[in-house]
């Protein structure tokens, strides 16, 4: 999960820069008579369109471009200090569990495999 909300700030970061360029050079090509005149603001949000007031998405991606490393901490740091439902894994050490689970699951494989091939030496099919 929080590897899936790290992607979309990058994702929406990305979207920053374009915008970015696009609100400039209208603003160098018009003057005052660029859209981005009628919000100045609108220049450094990155809004895609102009005229319109900045919607919660184009707040976004100029915030995850501005702040991405920051707002990508602080999912990190989250993650890490809430509180995990009965059964769930924090991912503090998880990677750790997992190697554990793995090495059980592998085991239990093996012994599944030796089992089989004893039953089938004494002629009993699995």
């Amino acid at each position: 999960m929080l590897d899936l909300l790290i992607a979309q700030v990058d994702a929406e970061a990305a979207l920053y820069v374009s915008r970015l360029q696009r609100n400039i050079e209208l603003s160098t090509r018009y003057g005052k008579r660029a859209p981005t005149a009628v919000n100045p603001i609108a220049i450094a949000i990155a809004r895609q369109d102009c005229q319109s007031p900045a919607t919660p998405q184009d707040i976004q991606a100029s915030m995850s471009f501005l702040f991405g490393d920051q707002i990508k901490e602080a999912l990190r740091r989250a993650f890490e200090e809430m509180d995990w439902p009965a059964g769930a894994e924090p991912l503090k050490g998880r990677d750790t569990c997992l190697s554990e689970l793995d090495k059980n699951i592998a085991s239990v494989e093996a012994e599944i495999d030796d089992l089989r091939a004893e039953a089938g030496k004494a002629g009993i099919l699995v």
